[in-house]
């Protein structure tokens, strides 16, 4: 924790490189590229052409549109192919949002749309009504398509229209009262078009077949793409072979039935999983076992195959049905089937290393306690850190859920505290401070041994300073130490110097928390105490993080000479190689500091101690010290127009909007204005 908690990194769609270091946002651009979302096309739907003209007529004509019908019944697919139909109509992007798979939480899902219109993470507010004041001040003036699947009230529908007239508006899912929407009905295929497309897709039916299964089994879009793969899967050819392939079940049944028991048994696993999406990749861990191996086919590529499991993006798939209906678990106790328990620790197993190894990619060298996992269970590295960081946002809600479900429940509590550690690269960097503090108290209650306690204890206290918490805070550290303190000797040397790191750590949150309330003598003290702990432990970098904090509390009681010191001091702890971030971020803050004190032969040396962070990326900490900059060095009580442009170039070109309108306001523009 040490490393990352003089600082805040900030998580955004367009991330190329999170690193440590101050504040630092990261976002290779300076173009912003339009989202282009929405549910794959499937073209061998045929008939609904007319639908999909008519509806895009009406979001032309600049009516909101809702799309109803039952289930089944094609209606994402409609939706999909309107997007496709206006994509060139809507130069702004397209936005589409599945509340029957994402999460439901409006708040959540603003986040998410904001993150797509390409608002930085750090712009966005917290709570419902901020967010949609942010999500109509920036869609103001935008021609984008917005298209809300999965809508089940009223008020779900009107939520996230877009501001701006010439944007479209579409949602999806339940029949609406309101009478401003366009509402369109969807009906089954056409009997013609249904049965040419089972023609199309199942070449092994015989002359006429199609239009007898129509006229049994009905024309809904879902139903007849079930019965393809079927008829595909089992090389039937007509009817009666159909029939007989159901067995007098119903469709989905007849499909759950005709499965081989490893695959019956795979799908089973997969519903016992929290989440519907899951990666590819996980089902390796079970290549080669007893239950996998109970048939000739792949499992997987056998549910694949009839549509039980859909790849959705590359990488990932959805389960499409629950055939057992009890979701792989009992249905009157809900336990975890017997059959598939153990395979269920090892997706949670293989879900904490992928945590892991996202963690690495973000956080790189932070210091890490918690035990390792068993080793028979392998996940493949991430490539880059934006791809850590989508992987965190995309499992985040399991990933939480796990953590609180493992540790309120009692239930592989000896996985807990490595999925806490792995989560504080998302919690810290994320700012979901609140749901941290809510997940590390219920591991900590949980928590086996001095060492896990303190670790815990000092994660919980971080967040609980964040969000001014510190009476709580004060109670956790006293503990977190008490047990340190009272634990037996360390048998071995590593015991030894973890129990000195863990030493430091909550010594640092206790000044930290110092800090946060203004004791600055005593921050000192502490933090000075928690350098001691990081020197013995022969961590340089951690001392002169300590170091830096140190020299804030000076600077804030107006002790520069003193502040200017122990940044000095701070910057000979980094490696200038490895570590420059922090080496610069130390003399770049001395450099502002005498700025601020009138003397402007500094301002070169900070251009020079800019080039690196502009060449690497690290676009926030130039627009912010383009700012400052500005404000200290204009004429008569006005910023240095020039550079104050520099840094709004950078604001809006990455999706810094309240920054922006802050630095538009001091610049005297209004958001017409041309600059």
């Amino acid at each position: 924790m040490s490393e990352e908690s003089a600082f805040h990194n900030t998580f955004d769609g367009g991330v190329e490189r999170l690193i440590q270091g101050q504040t630092i946002h990261v976002h290779y651009g300076p173009n912003r590229i339009p989202p282009q979302e929405g549910p794959p096309v499937d073209g061998a739907w045929i008939g609904r052409e007319r639908e999909v003209e008519r509806i895009a007529a009406d979001i032309a004509a600049r009516r909101p549109v809702a799309i109803h019908g039952e289930s089944g019944i094609g209606k994402t697919a409609l939706a999909a192919q309107v997007i496709d139909h206006l994509r060139d109509r809507y130069p702004d992007g397209q936005l589409y949002v599945d509340l029957g798979t994402d999460t439901d939480d409006p708040a959540e899902v603003l986040y998410d749309m904001l993150l797509s219109l390409n608002v930085d993470s750090s712009q966005i507010p917290k709570g419902l009504n901020r967010r949609l004041g942010m999500y109509q001040s920036v869609t103001r003036g935008l021609a984008l398509l917005v298209v809300i699947d999965g809508v089940v009230s009223e008020g779900q529908a009107s939520r996230f229209r877009p501001a701006s007239p010439a944007s479209g508006y579409l949602v999806v899912g339940q029949p609406l009262q309101d009478a401003s929407f366009a509402r369109h009905e969807v009906g089954p295929l056409d009997p013609g078009h249904a049965a040419e497309f089972l023609r199309r897709a199942c070449p092994n039916l015989v002359e006429g077949a199609p239009e007898r299964l129509v006229a049994e089994l009905g024309s809904k879009p879902a139903d007849l793409s079930a019965l393809a793969k079927l008829v595909r899967h089992r090389s039937l050819t007509g009817l009666f072979e159909v029939r007989e392939a159901l067995g007098g079940s119903s469709l989905f049944t007849g499909i759950y039935d005709s499965l081989s028991e490893s695959a019956k048994w795979l799908h089973r696993m997969l519903e016992s999983l929290p989440n519907r999406e899951f990666e590819g990749d996980l089902t390796q861990i079970f290549e080669g076992s007893v239950d996998w191996t109970k048939g000739t086919l792949d499992p997987f590529a056998e549910l694949e195959a009839l549509g039980l499991v859909k790849s959705h993006r590359p990488g990932w798939y959805r389960l499409e049905y629950q055939i057992t209906g009890a979701g792989g678990r009992h249905a009157r106790t809900g336990a975890v089937r017997s059959d598939v328990h153990g395979s269920v620790r090892d997706a949670l197993i293989w879900h904490i290393r992928r945590a892991q190894l996202a963690d690495h990619a973000i956080m790189k060298a932070r210091m890490r306690f918690a035990p390792p996992l068993p080793r028979h269970i392998a996940a493949t590295p991430f490539t880059s850190e934006a791809t850590a960081i989508e992987w965190f946002r995309t499992l985040y809600p399991v990933l939480h859920r796990s953590l609180l479900v493992t540790a309120k429940q009692r239930l592989h509590t000896d996985l807990t505290w490595a999925l806490a550690e792995a989560l504080w690269a998302y919690y810290a960097n994320a700012s979901r401070h609140e749901d941290a503090a809510e997940a590390y108290r219920a591991a900590r209650a949980v928590a086996d041994g001095p060492h896990a306690e303190a670790h815990l204890s000092s994660l919980l206290a971080m967040c609980l300073i964040r969000i001014g918490g510190f009476d709580e805070a004060e109670q956790v550290l006293d503990h977190a130490m008490e047990a340190l303190e009272s634990a037996p000797p360390a048998a071995e040397r590593a015991e030894a110097v973890d129990r000195t790191r863990l030493k430091g750590i909550v010594t640092e949150a206790f000044g930290r928390l110092r800090q946060g309330q203004g004791r600055f003598d005593d921050a000192r003290d502490v933090l000075l105490r928690s350098c001691e702990y990081m020197a013995e432990a022969g961590e340089s970098r951690a001392v002169g993080i300590r170091l830096r904090v140190i020299a804030e509390t000076y600077q804030a009681e107006g002790r520069f000479e003193d502040a200017v010191a122990t940044w000095t001091q701070a910057a000979e702890q980094f490696d200038p190689g490895t570590d420059w971030r922090n080496r610069n971020g130390a003399l770049l803050d001395i450099a502002m500091l005498r700025l601020r004190r009138g003397d402007t032969g500094v301002v070169p040396e900070i251009d020079d101690l800019l080039k690196p962070f502009e060449q690497g990326g690290y676009w926030q900490t130039v627009a912010e010290t383009h700012e400052r900059v500005a404000e200290a060095t204009g004429e008569d009580g006005a910023p240095d127009r020039d550079r104050l442009e520099r840094a709004l170039r950078l604001f809006d070109a990455h999706g810094a909007v309240l920054d922006a309108a802050r630095v538009r306001q001091r610049l005297g523009l209004n958001g017409s204005d041309e600059r």
